[in-house]
């Protein structure tokens, strides 16, 4: 199939709670690129490390000691993996913009393969002057589309109702600065999420505790191949054509066996090579675990 674009470029999930997975793949990319389906190509991993107050969309509790931290994005910059931070937290106030946690982060992270999306303009203005070497994304919704032709930002990350109205696709002047998520698992449309959005913003920046998912979502890859939320293999050469060349394989705070992993198995890999791949990274479901116990003995 000839496209406008060289190869499609994939974000996986997350560094958050599923960084052992991404970097596997990251690593099998390298050691064995036969694996993956033609024409694709694994080039940043997204989310946030826990208790980053500027991440503001999925629930990320806990602690991650800063020197592991760098540790982690050493290994995914000697893999050739970007990170692309959600730092869209709606609830900072403007002394937030100093948090030291957040921007120990940003000064190991501050050079070109990474990518920050920002919420809030306060944050985005520091962002700018203070990490100058980090691109700049923007979530696009129906209420500031017309923004994605202003040229402002480096990426622009759309809703799940663009993905295939290909019309209005067909008009923005820079597609190859468009980010598709391909299996957002929240119902498309649906006016709860920006709340729930809002709520999980506030729980992680005072830190108080578990938030549950009050909301309809989809939780297994079966159901989801029934969904207008998947983006079918088929529809993404139809926007490889339009030259939108970014997808995002969603999988924060999903069930990791359900969701994650059939979700990257569909899009990533080739059907002759599943079971190599799926024995290369099942030892890191519970990498946690393991290096406790190396630890440990």
């Amino acid at each position: 199939m000839k496209t406008n674009v060289e190869y499609a470029s994939f974000q996986i999930s997350d560094i958050g709670s599923n960084y052992y997975v991404a970097n596997k793949l990251f690593e099998l990319q390298k050691e064995h690129p036969e694996y993956f389906i033609d024409g694709i190509k694994l080039e940043s991993v997204f989310g946030s490390w826990p208790s980053a107050i500027w991440q503001g969309e999925r629930p990320y509790f806990g602690y991650t000691p800063f020197k592991t931290i760098k540790n982690k994005i050493k290994t995914l910059n000697k893999n050739d993996a970007g990170i692309y931070y959600t730092f869209n937290n709606r609830s900072l106030v403007s002394t937030d913009v100093y948090d030291n946690y957040c921007n120990k982060i940003m000064k190991e992270s501050n050079n070109e393969k990474n990518v920050v999306e920002v919420y809030d303009e306060k944050l985005e203005e520091y962002i700018r002057e203070n990490y100058k070497k980090v691109k700049i994304s923007k979530r696009i919704t129906n209420d500031n589309f017309d923004e994605i032709n202003d040229n402002k930002y480096d990426y622009y990350l759309l809703d799940t109702i663009f993905n295939d109205d290909y019309e209005k696709l067909s008009t923005i002047k820079h597609p190859e600065k468009i980010i598709i998520v391909l299996n957002d698992y929240f119902m498309r449309g649906d006016p709860k999420v920006e709340e729930f959005f809002k709520k999980v913003s506030k729980t992680v920046k005072n830190l108080d505790g578990e938030l549950k998912f009050n909301i309809d979502r989809i939780n297994d890859f079966k159901e989801m191949l029934e969904s207008d939320n998947l983006v079918k293999y088929y529809q993404v050469g139809k926007l490889l054509q339009l030259g939108i060349s970014h997808f995002r394989i969603e999988g924060r705070n999903c069930a990791i066996q359900y969701f994650y992993i059939p979700s990257l198995f569909y899009y990533l890999v080739q059907e002759e090579y599943k079971n190599e791949v799926f024995n290369y990274i099942q030892e890191a479901f519970f990498s946690p675990l393991n290096e406790m116990q190396k630890n440990i003995l």
